[in-house]
């Protein structure tokens, strides 16, 4: 009886291993015929689990490669890697894994968006979305996805906090120096996308970013609380580091230079020349709204004219939006 057995060319022939099998193992009636069906390429196996380690789990060999521990897929259960093993099959490069991905799908709610309901002005609507994610109790729902890009157009994405708003646009806070902050330099075009799956809802934004002024970083640096701002000073973002252990040694120094024994800020954190806040200036924000059957809600808002603040700041002189509906 084997746990898994490799059917491609592997160091210039089929090769066969016979694994050890646990007693206890829920495949220990299994038939070698049911295994047969189990096809795995130990090399493709080990370039996509990589280093994630199950320690409950023995390691395996088959001729002169080690296969990897392998991921508990099993919430709040022991990792069985035998059992794992034998739910993939791996016919070519593609794997095929216990959670069948193609299945799984939601099925969204009848109520959605009508391009003659909703406001004239998108950011009238984003506030009403983001107040109901706020209201749902979602888990931090003024998250939302940065997406940036070389001026080669290689793109990256992370996820930032949105932390103020206006007719100006979207103002999240980071380091200069980091990896965002070298391609918005050398490229300000991104987009914004926040996911409010509970709801059904997403939004995004594309726009034109620029650096917010040294007032407004300053007055929001002096907000956040002690250890936050000294946690701007503690790591140089997107460098590489020896070890956690060294991070970890930085941390504490600047925390017997900035606190006393009771965590009591005991001199000044000044804000670094490194950090500060961008705003995002839209061109487009879209909606989407889960419909039934597939058919979801688009609309988008296109940007006519440039934003000019007005005298009293609140609105701007010169800009309308258009909206459209767009196919799903």
């Amino acid at each position: 009886m084997i746990a898994f057995r490799i059917s491609r060319p592997f160091r210039g022939g089929s090769v066969y291993k016979k694994l050890p099998m646990n007693p206890s193992s829920p495949l220990r009636n299994t038939t070698e015929k049911e295994h047969q069906a189990n096809v795995a390429f130990v090399p493709s196996l080990i370039s996509i689990l990589g280093s994630q380690i199950c320690t409950r789990s023995p390691n395996y060999t088959c001729g002169v490669t080690r296969l990897p521990t392998i991921p508990s897929v099993y919430s709040g259960r022991a990792c069985n890697t035998e059992r794992y093993l034998s739910t993939i099959s791996m016919t070519s490069s593609a794997p095929k894994f216990a959670i069948d991905l193609a299945a799984l799908r939601k099925e969204y709610s009848s109520h959605g968006l009508d391009l003659h309901q909703v406001p004239s002005n998108p950011l009238d609507l984003f506030q009403v979305w983001l107040e109901e994610a706020a209201e749902a109790k979602l888990l931090e729902p003024n998250a939302m996805t940065l997406a940036t890009a070389t001026k080669d157009g290689m793109p990256s994405a992370r996820i930032v906090l949105l932390k103020g708003y206006d007719h100006r646009g979207f103002v999240w806070y980071t380091n200069y120096n980091s990896r965002k902050g070298q391609e918005l330099k050398e490229n300000p075009n991104a987009c914004l996308s926040f996911y409010w799956g509970e709801l059904e809802r997403t939004v995004r934004i594309e726009g034109v970013v620029s650096k917010v002024s040294d007032a407004e970083t300053e007055a929001y640096f002096k907000s956040r609380p002690a250890k936050s701002r000294l946690g701007a000073w503690a790591s140089n973002q997107s460098q590489p580091i020896e070890s956690r252990k060294a991070l970890d040694e930085k941390w504490l120094q600047l925390q017997k230079e900035y606190f006393d024994a009771d965590g009591n800020e005991i001199k000044p954190i000044e804000r670094p020349p490194h950090w500060g806040g961008y705003r995002l200036r839209p061109k487009l924000i879209e909606f989407w709204k889960g419909r039934e059957g597939r058919l979801h809600d688009r609309i988008s808002y296109t940007r006519v004219g440039e934003i000019i603040d007005g005298d009293d700041g609140d609105e701007p002189l010169e800009a309308h939006w258009n909206a459209v509906r767009l196919q799903p």
